[in-house]
């Protein structure tokens, strides 16, 4: 499969399949949204995580407002999300821990 940008491939995702996204710092300038209504069904959990042993940043800087999730049946695994706020960089990672 060919590569995309993050916003189209949150779009058409389909059910049970999961969003591999590369190491690197991604700039973005409009926040990832993924709308109500993009949703999965129990079992087939929809995916977006890191790229096995790669670190993605997400930087949204001062021109966006982060990480929407207003869909049901995601899963968002190990990413770096960067913002900053009044000129303060800061950031949160999320992180996926599976319970034994």
């Amino acid at each position: 499969m060919d590569a995309t940008d993050i916003y189209s491939a949150v779009k058409f995702i389909g059910e049970s399949q999961t969003i591999y996204v590369r190491a690197g710092v991604y700039n973005l300038k409009s926040p990832i949204i993924i709308e109500r209504g993009n949703d999965s069904k129990s079992n087939n959990t929809k995916i977006l995580f890191a790229y096995p042993n790669e670190k993605p940043i997400f930087d949204f800087g001062l021109g966006s407002q982060g990480l929407g999730l207003a869909g049901s049946g995601w899963k968002i695994l190990t990413y770096d999300v960067d913002c900053r706020f009044n000129n303060k960089k800061w950031s949160i990672l999320i992180r996926y821990f599976k319970d034994n």
